[in-house]
């Protein structure tokens, strides 16, 4: 014999604000993809680009043998990001394991990116030599006096980027775990700050 069933015996449906929107998952996974098949299959289109006369020439900042050694790592990077993206699409909703599962991921992509790109010999060694052949510019002056400069700190540079996005990443997430959590009736008697 069947029991008759009552519609309080189905679990509540999740508030607006526990869903996790498909958008950001499906753009991080569509990114993953596009980064990674960029990177091992078209190092040389990452840099900068000068168009002359009708002709297009590029001066890649990354040295393609050292970047294509790196492959698996890469290869790992992207799947560990697609991985991050799926199990939130497969979630739905936050819970304190996903935000924990976030996080680990994070961290552990931001790792090992930055151990990565902190590596020397995977930029151009003749960047500067290359884009000056290429452009314009006098060899001389302020503008390359700059990039001179700037070019072998660019490492240091991108490496302390990722950390401060992996951050905020990570604060953001918090944040939308925390007020999904917060209690509908509690967010509509909390007062306006301003």
């Amino acid at each position: 014999m069947k029991k008759a069933w009552k519609p309080s015996e189905l679990p509540p449906i999740p508030e607006a604000g526990q869903k996790v929107k498909k958008s950001g998952p499906i753009f991080g996974i569509f990114f993953a993809v596009a980064a990674i098949m960029l990177a091992l299959f078209s190092p040389d289109l990452i840099g900068v680009w000068r168009i002359h006369d009708g002709s297009a020439a590029s001066v890649p900042f990354f040295d393609r043998d050292v970047l294509l050694h790196y492959a698996p790592l890469l290869c790992g990077l992207a799947a560990l990001a697609i991985l991050k993206d799926s199990v939130r699409l497969i979630a739905q909703r936050r819970s304190g394991r996903l935000l924990a599962f976030h996080i680990a991921m994070t961290i552990l992509i931001t790792t090992l990116a930055c151990l990565m790109l902190a590596d020397d010999a995977l930029w151009n060694p003749t960047f500067i030599a290359d884009l000056a052949a290429a452009s314009p510019l006098p060899s001389s002056g302020d503008g390359y006096d700059t990039l001179v400069s700037v070019w072998p700190r660019l490492n240091g540079l991108l490496v302390n980027v990722l950390l401060v996005y992996a951050l905020v990443d990570i604060v953001l997430e918090f944040m939308a775990w925390f007020r999904s959590k917060t209690p509908s009736s509690a967010k509509a008697s909390q007062k306006p700050l301003l």
